[in-house]
């Protein structure tokens, strides 16, 4: 408010909304988060399979999934350039329905944690490790659950299909691009920048981790790998809540892809293992239980500065 100096009258200033798109149109977050996964899903199949055929006509080559070997660049190339597109970019744009200009980077979490960024690292680099003998267990006891075999034959075609990619022979680097790199930005970007926090604002916090843990999950159509896909989700959303940054998730999700890698390259009879065969033995899974709890218990520590004070979580 303001005032005219001519008759002292109080000239009024209209106010500016700085609500979003979403808010002034009064689109619930959960269902606009979930609407956006779909049509990312969409999106990211759409151009991946566009790209990897076209790559295909332009050498002559035909489309046989039973010699996936010689398929093996163009596919990861098409799956890597669909989520770059419907994953990453696309995410961001529509982000911008969601928030004030002013607070997108906080709101996608595209900032590095507040305090102590060197120790929330780390944290989060033992977090991963020390948890992967009991994602391996979790696996083990998906594996074991009965499937319809309509779920099953899609689940057998897309281990097929993943074997078929990781025995190709590609140069690492490549596959590590492929599998770890472009999945651990662009996935994080959706599922911990974007989707988590709408059902935040919609579920609160726990709900938000669970809920989204499972979307995640769900998203990679392995329904063999469900429970343990669900549940790295959910080890990732709290990674990223407690320090603020998406970017200890992003580093968590390529080592956990990478060393998938790097582990097959180095040992390619991993992938004929037989089930059992990959079970850890117990005492690892519970060692690995007790660890992921004690750092997931101290890593809030971590984003704590020395007087004590977590990072302040600015308005979004």
């Amino acid at each position: 408010m303001s005032f005219n100096m001519e008759d002292n009258q109080p000239e009024i200033t209209p106010m500016v909304d700085e609500r979003s798109w979403a808010e002034r149109n009064g689109f619930p977050s959960w269902l606009l988060g979930t609407v956006w996964v779909i049509v990312a899903f969409v999106i990211f199949q759409v151009v991946g399979t566009l790209v990897a055929v076209l790559l295909l006509l332009g050498e002559g080559s035909g489309f046989d999934l039973d010699n996936i070997a010689e398929l093996a660049f163009e596919m990861l190339l098409g799956n890597s350039l669909g989520q770059i597109i419907g994953l990453g970019l696309a995410t961001m744009v529509v982000a911008l329905l969601s928030v004030k200009a002013r607070n997108y980077k906080v709101f996608m979490r595209f900032t590095m944690p507040k305090y102590n960024t060197g120790l929330v690292f780390v944290f989060a680099i033992l977090l991963v490790i020390v948890a992967q003998p009991f994602f391996w267990f979790l696996a083990h006891l998906n594996m074991q659950l009965p499937l319809p075999e309509l779920v099953s034959g899609m689940d057998d075609m897309q281990i097929e299909l993943l074997e078929g990619l990781l025995a190709a022979g590609l140069p690492i680097l490549f596959m590590l691009f492929a599998i770890a790199v472009v999945p651990g930005v662009c996935e994080e970007i959706l599922f911990r920048s974007y989707l988590l926090r709408l059902f935040e604002k919609s579920t609160g916090v726990i709900l938000a981790i669970i809920i989204t843990g499972i979307i995640f999950g769900l998203f990679h159509l392995r329904f063999s790998q469900i429970i343990p896909l669900s549940v790295i989700g959910m080890l990732l959303a709290w990674v990223t809540i407690q320090s603020g940054s998406v970017f200890p998730a992003m580093l968590m999700h390529f080592i956990h892809n990478g060393g998938t890698v790097i582990a097959i390259y180095l040992y390619p009879e991993l992938i004929t293992m037989e089930p059992e065969a990959s079970l850890p033995p117990f005492w690892l899974v519970i060692g690995s239980i007790v660890a992921t709890i004690f750092l997931l218990y101290r890593y809030p520590v971590a984003t704590i500065n020395k007087e004590g004070v977590h990072y302040v979580q600015e308005e979004t």
